[in-house]
């Protein structure tokens, strides 16, 4: 998501990642989206991980295959916890819903080959990453949310596009969101954290 960004706004940095994340609509029914991806996954030939680190016993989200690894996740104010196999729940991505309502199709093109994928647009990326980084305080989560700030062409007006409590989610990133800090001078140039702390600060200004 992040590194499809970059590419379509002109803000290119090299952002290696050893897994890939697909955010599912748990909602429909009889089988939810994050069943469906599971399964397909099986059949693929993956192989359900077990949960590692402080994740609870159960929960199965991430799916191996050789060196590819995917991660299938829900989204977060589900009535039911997400589903992946059988009746195993997978991690609610907070914020994950907003994403999933401001989901665009794009066409990617490599190797003389082309694909439609599904993916956030830009705000709903921005919301996604501010609400990992208010949770998480992982190093990639604030370089993430810099390099899509970096992204914002039109600061006013995608802040004419937040609704609810979203402006609060973004001024929450606020304390771990150091653009002075070494980690993120260290990952992005200069011209490129300039334009996400200005994207940052209109976006996350509290309204009259």
């Amino acid at each position: 998501m992040v590194q499809l960004h970059t590419y379509r706004y002109g803000q290119i940095t090299v952002r290696p990642t050893e897994d890939v994340d697909v955010l599912g609509d748990s909602r429909v029914r009889p089988e939810s989206v994050t069943e469906l991806i599971a399964r397909k996954l099986v059949e693929l030939g993956f192989e359900a991980a077990p949960p590692t680190g402080l994740h609870k016993p159960g929960l199965v989200y991430r799916f191996c295959h050789g060196d590819q690894v995917v991660d299938v996740l829900g989204p977060d104010g589900l009535r039911h916890t997400a589903k992946t196999l059988g009746n195993s729940e997978t991690i609610e991505v907070k914020g994950g819903t907003q994403a999933l309502k401001r989901t665009e199709t794009v066409i990617v093109e490599l190797d003389g080959r082309s694909a439609r994928l599904r993916c956030p647009n830009l705000l709903g990326a921005v919301l996604l990453k501010a609400r990992a980084v208010k949770a998480r305080d992982k190093d990639e989560d604030r370089s993430d949310l810099a390099l899509l700030l970096s992204c914002v062409e039109d600061p006013i007006a995608m802040r004419d596009e937040l609704a609810g409590e979203e402006p609060q989610w973004l001024r929450a990133a606020a304390k771990r969101l150091d653009f002075d800090g070494p980690d993120l001078r260290s990952t992005l140039p200069m011209r490129q954290l300039t334009r996400a702390r200005q994207a940052y600060e209109l976006l996350s200004a509290r309204q009259p």
